[in-house]
């Protein structure tokens, strides 16, 4: 994507977003935050939009989508905000909201399928936050020997599901990061 396609972009969602902070009212929950990542292929320049928004932070909802060049959605991911947290939903408030961001962020990676653990069976993991292959067993190590670019995002306070751009351009969940 070229600068300039990428300043179009960002200059249509703060147009119909209104910028990083979406709405003028103080007790809404209304935030923009756009990213390049390599998604699609390690030499991809996709966008990742993330959106928090809601009356309140405490009813608010994150939705995460990647973009690939041309602005074709290869990806979205939506989740009540109080689910990504151990604060208690009342205790939402922007900050907290921001911190959710970040976190958000930090596990999305992209991270590099090379670097994936061998694969093994779900009755072989014990540990407490491990990840759980969802692919069968040759199709995951196919995957891994690819060293394709992948995400992972949460879908609740301790656990995340992992997914990747396969070569029929689809996304396809790669695996589950659980407690």
């Amino acid at each position: 994507m070229t600068k300039l396609s990428k300043a179009v972009t960002f200059a249509l969602f703060s147009l119909f977003f209104g910028g990083e902070a979406l709405g003028n009212d103080e007790d809404r929950c209304d935030f923009l935050y756009v990213q390049e990542i390599a998604f699609t292929s390690l030499e991809a320049e996709d966008n990742v939009i993330l959106t928090l928004t809601g009356e309140d932070c405490a009813s608010a909802v994150a939705q995460l989508s990647i973009f690939a060049e041309g602005f074709q959605k290869v990806f979205s991911h939506e989740v009540a905000l109080p689910a990504l947290t151990a604060v208690d939903a009342s205790g939402i408030d922007n900050r907290e909201a921001h911190k959710i961001a970040e976190q958000i962020w930090e596990m999305l990676g992209p991270h590099s399928t090379r670097d994936l653990e061998p694969w093994k069976a779900p009755q072989d993991i014990y540990d407490l936050f491990d990840e759980i292959p969802a692919l069968p067993r040759e199709e995951y190590e196919a995957v891994r020997q690819l060293g394709k670019p992948y995400i992972c995002v949460q879908s609740y306070y301790e656990g995340a599901d992992c997914y990747w751009f396969n070569p029929q351009n689809e996304t396809q969940l790669l695996l589950k990061l659980s407690d």
